[in-house]
C-alpha cells in the first residue's frame, strides 16, 4: 500500500482495516495475474544446477576484490536495514511519540529522499571514482543515524557534517 497510505489506513481504522485493505490488494493482484497468458512450457533445470551456479557466483565474488567489497557492503547494509525496518515503528511511537500517520509520513519522506538522493548521485557520479562514491555513501548515513540521542549536536571530526542533529531534535521535541 505504501507507507503514507498505510499510516493513514491504520489511523482511520486501526490494524484491522489495514489487514483487510492489504488482503483486498492481494486478491486484486491475484485476479490480475489470472489475465497473464502462459505457454505452459516449463524450462527443465534441476535445482542442483541452480545451487551450483549460485555457489560458483559466490566463489567468484569472494575471489574478486571489487565484487567482494560490494557483496560485503550489501550484506552489512541489508542487515542494518532489516534491524531498522523492524525497530523503526517502535522508535517512532515510543521515542518520538509519533502516531501511525507520523510513521507513514516519515517513511514516505525517507523514500522521497532516497529517490532524490539517487537522482542527485546519478547526475554527479561521473565526476568521482566508484570507490570514493561507495565510501562516501557508506559513511554518511551511518555517521548520522547511529550515534545515541544525547541532546547535543555532535559533529564528525573528519567531515564537519552534523551527524546527530535530527536525533537530538527528535529527543528534545519529545
Amino acid at each position: 500500500m505504501g507507507a503514507a497510505l498505510g499510516g493513514v489506513t491504520v489511523g482511520l481504522g486501526g490494524s484491522t482495516l489495514l489487514a483487510l485493505t492489504d488482503a483486498v490488494s492481494f486478491v486484486l493482484a491475484a485476479a490480475i495475474l489470472t489475465l497473464v497468458r502462459d505457454t505452459g512450457a516449463t524450462p527443465r533445470t534441476p535445482s542442483t544446477l541452480a545451487i551450483r551456479e549460485w555457489a560458483a557466483g559466490m566463489r567468484l565474488a569472494w575471489r574478486t576484490r571489487d565484487l567482494r567489497v560490494v557483496l560485503l557492503f550489501v550484506v552489512v547494509t541489508g542487515v542494518g536495514e532489516a534491524v531498522m525496518g523492524t525497530l523503526f515503528a517502535p522508535f517512532v511511537r515510543d521515542v518520538l511519540g509519533g502516531t501511525a500517520e507520523a510513521y507513514g509520513l516519515i517513511l514516505s519522506v525517507q523514500a522521497a529522499g532516497g529517490i532524490a538522493g539517487g537522482l542527485a548521485a546519478a547526475a554527479v557520479a561521473h565526476r568521482f571514482p566508484p570507490r570514493r562514491l561507495l565510501g562516501w555513501g557508506a559513511r554518511r548515513p551511518s555517521a548520522r543515524w547511529t550515534w545515541p540521542c544525547s541532546g547535543t549536536r555532535w559533529r564528525s571530526r573528519r567531515s564537519g557534517w552534523p551527524s546527530c542533529s535530527w536525533r537530538s531534535w527528535a529527543c528534545r521535541a519529545r
